[in-house]
């Protein structure tokens, strides 16, 4: 039997489908960019019943549509787009967006130079242009920095109910000053593969754009969605989490929703809304509005209104669900479960992992087995409140083999979970209980696990 939370996920991907014919004064689904051609319901415990791309197999919650009144199918000139970033009209070269050496503290946007521009977990930024469309990178570079600035700015504002500071650690270029300028990338593809998330997804890796410290921020001058983020299910806190630089992941945002969605899609690359937080809705958002991530989905959910409206822009209203640029109080979801706010991919983020385990106090088990037709092995412990660590490896044929750890409580509830070769699980066991760690792989497989944990 499925999960109640791959259910739900499956229902919200029902009603996505079946959409309904719009009446004559509502906007249709091409026209608010809801378009799933070339998505299925994914079928890996990391897209946890949402969607993937036939071909790039890129997790992502599905699209989000545009705002009431803007019809995604129709182009927005260069004069548009020019006002919309506050710039004067086109002047047909390509300048540059400056960088500051010191981090705004007033919640307002910013492209932060930090390092060499390069080195470590960065948004890269890219301007994507199909073969069949004009070019507009000379006249548009410009007012895509300041996009990018006010997607910044939605994060920075957010930290400052914290009392704190978060920036995007954007990729940059030295301006032979000592500063920095916004390093955007031209990238030309076919005709066809800005028709769909899934062509575009393939046709960026193809091209090298597929690394795992980097989330690609991607202003694609097409009309067919408003915005698509990847988004793959893993709540486990610590740096060790999924959405924190295991993969590549992309914030798509096509030309009619530029200057509104970066943002939305950029936290969704964060791991924001895992479907286990309080005010989740399956479709990897939430419902307790106002919030930048929260909307009714089409998932079912019934939105609260327990925030004000002067919050619509800002991250995680009560900072409860996925963003606290602030220690989560002792006891609550945060502090026990992934943080946005603390992603590698921020500037003034905490970096401290899950707190060590207690020596005196830890049980540390090693184990083995091996999957001659492929399946799974469950181990149940019964375990105290506190830090756990698995460290598992995979092998077929002398050979590293992919295998799957799922963390999971007494209730069947997933605390944490992660695949591949070599695998380093933390995660905070929350109260004493019985435990399941299971390990699960391919025909051939055999696997070797370290267990640690408090012992009940």
């Amino acid at each position: 039997m499925p999960s109640p939370r791959i259910a739900l996920a499956a229902a919200a991907f029902a009603a996505l489908i079946a959409v309904a014919p719009a009446a004559a004064s509502e906007p249709s689904p091409a026209a608010r960019g809801k378009i799933l051609k070339a998505l299925v319901r994914g079928s890996t415990p990391s897209c946890d019943g949402l969607f993937a791309g036939v071909k790039s197999k890129v997790c992502t919650h599905g699209p989000d549509p545009a705002p009431a009144g803007r019809d995604v199918r129709k182009g927005r000139s260069v004069g548009e787009l020019r006002r919309a970033a506050g710039l004067d009209a086109a002047s047909g070269t390509a300048r540059t967006t400056q960088g500051t050496v010191t981090p705004t503290t007033d919640g307002s946007g910013a492209i932060v130079c930090s390092g060499d521009g390069v080195t470590g977990k960065r948004v890269q930024v890219l301007y994507v242009v199909a073969a069949d469309r004009p070019d507009r990178y000379l006249s548009l570079v410009d007012a895509l920095g300041q996009y990018t600035i006010r997607a910044d700015g939605q994060l920075n504002a957010s930290a400052r109910k914290s009392g704190a500071v978060r920036h995007f650690r954007f990729v940059t270029d030295g301006d032979g000053a000592g500063g920095c300028v916004l390093n955007v990338q031209r990238v030309s593809i076919g005709a066809a593969e800005d028709d769909t998330w899934d062509a575009m997804m393939a046709a960026l890796k193809a091209q090298g754009y597929n690394r795992s410290d980097r989330k690609y921020l991607i202003y694609a001058d097409a009309n067919v969605y408003c915005g698509m983020g990847s988004y793959y299910s893993d709540s486990q806190p610590g740096q060790t989490n999924v959405a924190n630089g295991t993969r590549p992941e992309y914030a798509r945002v096509d030309a009619g929703c530029w200057n509104y969605g970066e943002a939305h899609e950029l936290v969704h690359t964060l791991g924001g809304v895992q479907t286990d937080a309080p005010h989740a809705t399956p479709g990897g958002h939430c419902f307790d509005e106002y919030d930048e991530l929260c909307y009714a989905d089409g998932s079912g959910v019934r939105m609260q209104y327990i925030c004000s409206s002067t919050q619509s822009t800002l991250f995680d209203c009560n900072g409860d669900d996925y963003f606290l640029a602030a220690t989560p109080p002792a006891g609550s979801y945060l502090s026990t479960h992934w943080n946005t706010a603390s992603s590698a991919f921020l500037i003034g983020a905490d970096l401290s992992t899950t707190p060590p385990l207690s020596t005196s106090s830890t049980t540390t088990e090693s184990l083995s087995g091996s999957f001659k037709k492929g399946g799974s092995t469950a181990l149940t412990r019964t375990a105290q409140p506190g830090a756990s660590q698995v460290v598992a490896s995979g092998k077929a044929r002398n050979k590293p083999a992919t295998l799957t750890v799922v963390v999971s409580d007494a209730a069947g509830q997933t605390i944490a979970q992660q695949s591949g070769t070599s695998i380093d699980i933390q995660s905070t066991l929350p109260t004493t209980g019985a435990y399941t760690w299971t390990v699960s792989g391919g025909s051939g497989v055999s696997w070797q696990m370290t267990l640690s944990y408090v012992a009940g």
